[in-house]
Parts: structure tokens; sequence; C-alpha cells
């Protein structure tokens, strides 16, 4: 008997491939009873690792991080698997966030805004365009490139984690799976606090106006409450240690995020002036 997967040579008593790992197939197993129980038992296992994940990612900050360094991953989504989901979910139910800016945020409210308007203001003249036009063209062209940039941060904040917990002698890998679980939670978070906020709206509007700047407030600045202990357990410091690097973490996701809106703005405008 060979595997039909990988032509691997098979005793009669394997039940697995030795060489690829998939099961010893037989004519019973294209019936439809074996197609049901197969998916059943996938779909199962994805469902519960999902789960698990999840619940590991709110309930335990850095549990997921620091279960990766130790080489657990089978009950758990892998670091880019999660990062990827909730990077589906944040774009399919758009939160209330700065992740996607239109181009008058990016001309009028950005620190970099001086690098950034003679480009805008010189494309409009010579153009003969509107800056109404070109914004409108800009947004089309940023909607779907926002949600493949956003895994920009990753790496970006990797840096700060990394010099932050120099001393612990990790591989900058681990430091990408920390911001690949932060990042995961904090697009989920912020769906989650967004749909509070809309309910809260749909049923009190004159309220939700009133109290916006500081709810606005409240969401931020809970987020960072996350840091803290995320910290603590995945570098397996004191809290001591983790509250005095939580600043750092905060600056480098601050970096992070700038430049990713300034990366933004220019590959987004670039294909408005190459279209």
């Amino acid at each position: 008997m060979h595997c039909n997967n990988c032509g691997f040579e098979l005793r009669a008593t394997d039940h697995y491939c030795p060489n690829c790992g998939q099961s010893v197939t037989s004519g019973r197993d294209r019936s439809f009873a074996h197609l049901m129980r197969a998916s059943f038992v996938e779909v199962a296992s994805v469902d519960s690792r999902l789960w698990r994940s999840l619940r590991a990612l709110f309930s335990k900050p850095g549990f997921l991080s620091r279960e990766y360094q130790l080489g657990r991953r089978r009950r758990f989504l892998s670091p880019i698997g999660i990062f990827l989901l909730a990077n589906l979910l944040y774009f399919l139910a758009p939160p209330i966030s700065d992740l996607q800016l239109t181009l008058e945020q990016q001309y009028k409210l950005q620190f970099y805004r001086g690098w950034i308007t003679g480009w805008v203001d010189g494309y409009i003249a010579d153009t003969g365009s509107t800056f109404e036009a070109v914004a409108r063209h800009y947004e089309l062209r940023i909607a779907e490139l926002a949600k493949l940039m956003v895994i920009l941060h990753v790496p970006l904040l990797a840096l700060f984690s990394m010099l932050a917990f120099v001393d612990k002698r990790l591989y900058f890998a681990d430091h990408v799976v920390l911001a690949f679980h932060y990042f995961a939670f904090l697009m989920l978070y912020l769906i989650t606090t967004s749909a509070i906020v809309y309910t809260a709206f749909w049923a009190a509007p004159a309220l939700v106006r009133l109290t916006m700047p500081y709810l606005a407030t409240i969401v931020v600045l809970a987020q960072f409450l996350y840091v803290p202990p995320m910290l603590k357990r995945a570098m397996a410091v004191t809290w001591w240690r983790a509250i005095l690097m939580t600043p750092l973490f905060i600056v480098g996701l601050f970096v992070a995020h700038t430049l990713y809106r300034f990366i933004q703005f220019v590959v987004g405008f670039s294909l408005v002036t190459l279209s």
C-alpha cells in the first residue's frame, strides 16, 4: 500500500501516513456518511480552537503570546490566524476608529500635513480637478487598501516591544506574535465598544450626542488597561516592570500608527495620481 497523498509506502497496520500524516483512505472513506463525519470533526476542531483563543485573548492578556513562546500552540489559532480573523471582522463591521482616514483628515489634521499639502495642491492644479472630486477618488482607493495595510503596525510595534524587553533575549518573532495578539484584541475591542455606542445612540440619541466626547475618551483610555497585564504575562516579568514598560509600549503604538497613516496616504494618493 502507498499513501494516496504523497506516495509513501505504508505498512498494513498504519492508520496514518508516517510521512505526511494523512489518514489511510479506503473506498468507505468516499461515502457520504464519512464526508459528514470528517467535516463535523474538522469544523468542531476549528470552532473549539477559535472560541478558546478568543476567550484567552480577552480574559488572559498575554497568555496566547506566552503559550506560543513555550511551544504550546496546537490548542489555539495561530497568531496570524486570529489577527486576520479580527481584521476581517473589523472591516465587515467598521467601528469608530482612525485606521481609515479621509483625504480631508489627512490634509488638515495630521502633524505631517505640511509634507502632503503641496503634493495634493499640485495635483489639483495640474489636473484642474477639485479637492472634493480628488477626495472621493482617494477614499474609493483607500477603502480596500486600508484592510491590507493594518498589518504594517505589527513589525513596527514589535520593534518597540523588543527594545523594552531586550534583556529577555527573545526572538524578534516572539515580539511580532505579541503585536499580532494585541492588534487582534484592539480591533475586536473597537468593534465591541462601537456596537455599544451605536446601540446607545439608537436608544437615546440626544444623550449620546451630549456625552460623545467623554465616551470617546473613555474608550481610548480603557484599551490601554489591557497592556500591563499583557506585558506581565507574555514577558514573564513583575507588575512593576510591566507598568513601567507600558508607556514605552504605548509610544511604540503611537509611532506605529502615525507611520501607518502616513504610508497609507502615500500609497493611496499615488494610486490616485497614477489612475
